[in-house]
């Protein structure tokens, strides 16, 4: 997923989809020129609930730059946690996914860019590996976020990189968990970590079937000797430069 970052109340470029924030009992806050026809929802229709979603067509809008508008529910403004963003946002990419858009804008504080950031690529993840074309979802392709015009975009910016690395890295290891045995047997994951070590620049150490026996390792023979496919212990190490040991580490 492409991520731009932009300090602005609209999309630089006209978007299919753009999202608000709202919550109970709030007045909503979106640009004067969405504001009559927000103002003209019933609570029947929308109030701002926790994981409340509200879709307006908004293509008569041209100041917006968009042509639809969803509204998504955070519940109590007092309750609002980094959890029920994640599950906000989380809500809406799958209705966003469902309406066959690619892409889309949402508009954020600073505060809630983290959490925002880690559901929309942790909800985008679907596992196709063995679906046609045809019948794969619609992913969202690019992400516009919208912040307060007074925002540091370069901390911004560094927080969604961050974010994308640990949340793609998810996915990566939900896609091989996915993997049906017969697929990802020990010598193929062995071949993916081979890969990561190559990409990330880490030290990959794979112990084959006459090592482990060589070394003891009774368990995983033993498990490994009910397979067709002989196991192997996968070893992956990082060692940093010097300029690297400034920052504590984290491993995943």
């Amino acid at each position: 997923m492409n991520i731009h970052v932009l300090a602005a109340s609209v999309p630089d470029r006209i978007v299919p989809l753009l999202a608000f924030f709202a919550t109970e009992k709030t007045p909503l806050d979106v640009p004067a020129s969405l504001a009559k026809a927000a103002g003209r929802l019933t609570s029947k229709e929308f109030k701002g609930g926790d994981r409340q979603l509200h879709l307006l067509q908004t293509a008569d809008l041209a100041s917006l730059k968009t042509e639809r508008v969803l509204l998504v529910g955070l519940g109590k403004p007092a309750g609002i946690t980094a959890e029920k963003i994640r599950r906000a946002v989380g809500g809406a990419i799958k209705r966003i996914s469902g309406l066959g858009l690619t892409s889309a804008a949402l508009q954020l504080t600073i505060e809630q860019l983290e959490p925002a950031v880690t559901a929309a690529i942790l909800a985008d993840y679907r596992f196709t590996r063995f679906k046609a074309p045809q019948d794969a979802p619609t992913r969202l392709e690019s992400l516009t976020i919208l912040l307060p015009p007074q925002t540091d975009l370069r901390a911004a910016r560094a927080i969604v990189r961050r974010t994308q690395i640990i949340c793609e890295a998810a996915n990566f290891t939900r896609e091989l968990g996915n993997l049906p045995p017969n697929v990802i047997t020990p010598a193929t994951l062995a071949d993916e970590a081979r890969q990561v070590a190559r990409e990330c620049r880490l030290k990959c150490t794979v112990l084959d079937k006459a090592t482990l026996a060589k070394r003891n390792f009774g368990g995983i023979l033993a498990v490994g000797g009910g397979s067709a496919n002989d196991p192997c212990l996968i070893v992956l190490e990082y060692n940093p430069t010097k300029a690297a040991t400034k920052q504590q580490p984290i491993a995943l």
